[in-house]
C-alpha cells in the first residue's frame, strides 16, 4: 500500500520493535481480493510477554499465519544481521522455506509489534510458477514439513508456549503436509516404482 514504509517504519521506532509485521490482502491476478490475512493485535516489548501471549491458541495461530511468508515484515538491521547465520541455513541442507528462517528469527525476537490491517498485497497470477508449483509430488514437502514441526516446537518451547493445544496445531499441520505428499504421489501420471519408496520415507 502507498503508505506501507511510513506506517510499518512509525510503529517500528515507536516500539523499538526488531520484527514489525502487518496484514495482507491475497490479489487474484492484480484485480480481484480472494483473502485477507491479519496477525494478532499485538505490542511485545520484553521476553516475559511472549508467554501469555503464546499460550492464547487463537492468537498463536494468527501469528503463525502471519510468518508463514517472508514479505509484509519489516526488521530491525542490527536485528537481522546478527542472527542471519542462524536464520538461512536450508532446509536438509539444500531446501529454502521463508517460513521456517520467520520461524528462526521469531525465536530470537524479544520485541515484536504488528500492524493489524492490510498493508501488503499479493498477487497470484493464474499462469504463474507459484500458482502451478507441483511440489506435492516430491518428498522435499515431507522435509519441510518436518522442519516446520521442529522449529514451531523449539520456539515455543522456549518461550513455554507449548500448550495442548497449540501442539495439536502442530501435529494437524505436520500431517497435513505429508498426506498432501502421499496424494501426489498417488496421482502422479508416472508409474515410477521409487513413488512407493518415498511414501514410505515420508510415513517413517
Amino acid at each position: 500500500q502507498p503508505t506501507f514504509v511510513e506506517e510499518m517504519l512509525h510503529t517500528a521506532e515507536h516500539s523499538h520493535a526488531e520484527i514489525t509485521v502487518c496484514g495482507n490482502f491475497f490479489m487474484q491476478d492484480g484485480k480481484t481480493s480472494v483473502g485477507v490475512r491479519l496477525p494478532p493485535s499485538l505490542c511485545l516489548r520484553e521476553k516475559e510477554g511472549w508467554r501469555p501471549a503464546l499460550r492464547n491458541f487463537d492468537t498463536f495461530a494468527q501469528l503463525y499465519n502471519s510468518f508463514r511468508t517472508y514479505w509484509g515484515k519489516l526488521f530491525q538491521r542490527e536485528f537481522f544481521l546478527r542472527h542471519y547465520d542462524e536464520a538461512w541455513p536450508p532446509v536438509a541442507g539444500q531446501y529454502f522455506f521463508d517460513t521456517v528462517v520467520m520461524l528462526r528469527y521469531l525465536k530470537r525476537c524479544k520485541r515484536l509489534s504488528c500492524v493489524t490491517k492490510p498493508m501488503y498485497l499479493f498477487t497470484v497470477s493464474s499462469g504463474s510458477t507459484y500458482s502451478n508449483f507441483l511440489s506435492i509430488y516430491s518428498v522435499a514437502k515431507s522435509l519441510q514439513a518436518e522442519a516446520l514441526y521442529a522449529e514451531t516446537r523449539s520456539w515455543l518451547e522456549s518461550v513455554d508456549a507449548l500448550t495442548q493445544a497449540n501442539h495439536q496445531f502442530l501435529f494437524q499441520l505436520n500431517w497435513a503436509f505429508c498426506w498432501e505428499t502421499i496424494e501426489g504421489l498417488q496421482q502422479a501420471t508416472e508409474a515410477a516404482p521409487e513413488n512407493l519408496d518415498r511414501v514410505i520415507t515420508v510415513l517413517n
